[in-house]
């Protein structure tokens, strides 16, 4: 039957019909069956996508080919609805079909929407296929590409680190910029959108205040601290300095001082790039009372001054004489032993000279008897000539007579003046050149406290020339201040 089936084909069917014009007729060979060839299907091959696991990409995709799949087996259905009765109206109608056979599309059942399904099929695919594309392309765009955030007014270091983590090259400008605080971003030339991975970004940061533009300094001498912090804050001046120092004259965030680090910069060239420090008061150094007070008494000097400069306490000491307390050691104290005190307070101790020594009277003492007090004291004795005091007596002391003076003091410096009498000129003549004449009264008179001088003239003689041949006073007392006359022979007379 199948073999009978096969000749109605459409090309056998056409051959098989009796030609009009034959006279007579031929017994034609029966052909060949040859295989009813199945229609293969046509499948499409999806082009996958990689895509993450459960992302959104393949919840679409499969979807898509859920529907394709429901797709063709729908037609597979359709198509075997289709071939299987025309096998069933072959069979049912073949002895029909031998004898008299007119069309042979009398043997198939026609769908008349078969061709719509494959049409609209093959619809579905060519759209699946462009969103296929179109979110391959997508996800191509945006594994290449990344979006700018918006650096403005954030820090530059953002924006780099920003630039090495997505694969973007960042060129930095700086310029200066008084509102825009230093390191911060200014501008840039891409802005909430989209840049390639590789290009680069051009950003502009701020360089802050110009550093080299010239401030006028205000007269801090008349502002407060807050008032001073406000100006500089105000000016941006960053090189300012405010130091605060305690003081126990000025009152609390007063103006103390200012000074310029460079001493080439003043108040009348000082740019904003200028170091300056200005100095307000902290008021009185306030301290708690936690340190405890000794009892010196008794105790040398140097074990106050060490644990008062360990314990930052201000020392004031006082003298006066003790019989019991050796020199330089504590007789009292302010602040008794035990007792509290808060540094920079301060501390006052009474330190013994030691005993008093009288100064004595010397007038009634020889210069023998004065010597020996040179243990006692530190004497020095001059003997010095004087017009009215006899020769051994005392003239002057430097220091008075009972006069106190203590051992811690150091021995007090005494000068005794003891007299010569008046002073006696001895004979020059012919015994002295003129040359001699200067060191005789330096000698003689001057340092013994004479003010006795001399003067000269020259005389024709016949003794040897600058020979003392002549004086106005010679061989006698004179007074204390007396000038003598001196003739000294030229030597130009001969015998």
């Amino acid at each position: 039957m199948s073999d009978f089936l096969s000749n109605f084909s459409g090309d056998k069917y056409q051959k098989s019909q009796p030609k009009p014009n034959t006279s007579e007729k031929k017994k034609t060979p029966e052909p060949k069956p040859e295989p009813v060839k199945e229609e293969k299907k046509e499948t499409t091959k999806e082009e996958k996508l990689p895509v993450q696991k459960g992302s959104r990409l393949e919840q679409i995709r499969n979807k898509i080919s859920s529907s394709i799949e429901e797709f063709e087996h729908q037609e597979a259905q359709t198509q075997e609805k289709t071939v299987e009765p025309k096998k069933q109206l072959a069979k049912k109608h073949v002895a029909e079909e031998e004898k008299e056979f007119t069309s042979p599309d009398e043997l198939y059942e026609k769908d008349p929407d078969y061709h719509n399904k494959r049409k609209k099929k093959f619809i579905l695919i060519g759209v699946v296929s462009a969103l296929l594309i179109l979110l391959l392309s997508i996800a191509i765009y945006n594994m290449t590409h990344v979006n700018v955030p918006n650096f403005t007014g954030k820090d530059l270091s953002t924006a780099r680190e920003w630039a090495v983590e997505n694969g973007v090259k960042i060129d930095v400008k700086q310029k200066y910029d008084f509102d825009i605080e230093v390191n911060k971003v200014i501008s840039q030339s891409i802005k909430e959108k989209k840049i390639k991975k590789g290009n680069t970004l051009n950003v502009t940061a701020s360089l802050g205040p110009d550093e080299k533009e010239k401030i006028k300094l205000p007269d801090f001498a008349i502002l407060t601290l807050s008032d001073a912090k406000k100006w500089i804050e105000k000016q941006k001046a960053d090189n300012v300095t405010i130091v605060e120092n305690y003081s126990e004259t000025v009152e609390k965030n007063k103006y103390l001082r200012m000074d310029f680090p460079d001493k080439e910069v003043t108040a009348e060239n000082y740019r904003r790039r200028d170091r300056l420090n200005v100095y307000y008061s902290k008021g009185k150094e306030v301290y708690q009372k936690d340190i405890t007070v000794p009892n010196f008494a008794g105790k040398p000097v140097e074990e106050v001054d060490d644990w008062a400069k360990k314990n930052e306490i201000v020392v004031a000491k006082e003298e006066k004489p003790s019989d019991k307390v050796e020199v330089k050691k504590v007789i009292s104290q302010s602040v008794a032993a035990n007792e509290k005190m808060a540094k920079k307070e301060k501390l006052t101790i009474t330190l013994s000279l030691g005993k008093a020594v009288k100064v004595p009277d010397f007038s009634g003492l020889t210069v023998a008897e004065a010597e020996e007090y040179q243990g006692a004291f530190e004497t020095v004795i001059k003997r010095v000539y004087h017009d009215n005091v006899a020769y051994g007596h005392l003239i002057s002391q430097s220091v008075e007579a009972d006069k106190e003076y203590y051992e811690g003091q150091g021995k007090p410096k005494i000068t005794l003046s003891y007299s010569l009498g008046k002073p006696y000129l001895k004979d020059l003549r012919e015994s002295t050149q003129e040359g001699d004449l200067a060191k005789f009264f330096y000698e003689e008179f001057e340092s013994k406290g004479a003010n006795v001088t001399f003067s000269t003239y020259y005389v024709n003689s016949d003794k040897p020339k600058g020979t003392v041949v002549a004086m106005s006073r010679f061989s006698e007392f004179i007074p204390t201040k007396y000038n003598v006359s001196i003739g000294i022979s030229l030597g130009n007379i001969k015998n």
